[in-house]
């Protein structure tokens, strides 16, 4: 992974250390978040929204964890969601709440005068 910038967050009584996601995995998430709203939205079997809610939960804690640079970190998190203490939408605020990264600076494209068109033409 490429060296990523990291955001402090005290969440759920703990100093978490944060990587900053890449807009990919935002988009994916956000992408995927709509979708299982659509899917449960559109079907009566209590079964199939359990299901759906689950991926949701997984998904979310997929990138949350791939984010979080301590393991230790990871377990506390995985131990609040178990016990109760936090939800999955408690982790996507704080996703929502990460710095947006810095756009590289793109270096300016050196022009080179062109001859105007009958300069051109005499040659």
């Amino acid at each position: 992974m490429t060296d990523q910038a990291t955001f402090p967050v005290t969440f759920a009584g703990r100093d978490i250390l944060f990587r900053q996601p890449i807009a990919g995995q935002i988009i994916i998430l956000r992408r995927r978040l709509l979708r299982l709203q659509q899917e449960a939205a559109q079907t009566q079997d209590e079964n199939k929204r359990m299901e759906l809610a689950s991926q949701l939960i997984v998904d979310t804690l997929s990138v949350v964890e791939s984010l979080v640079v301590n393991p230790a970190d990871v377990e506390f998190l995985e131990e609040s969601m178990l016990t109760g203490k936090v939800d999955h939408t408690e982790l996507m605020a704080v996703i929502a709440m990460s710095p947006e990264p810095e756009k590289p600076v793109k270096k300016a494209a050196k022009k080179t005068a062109k001859a105007p068109a009958r300069a051109r033409a005499k040659r």
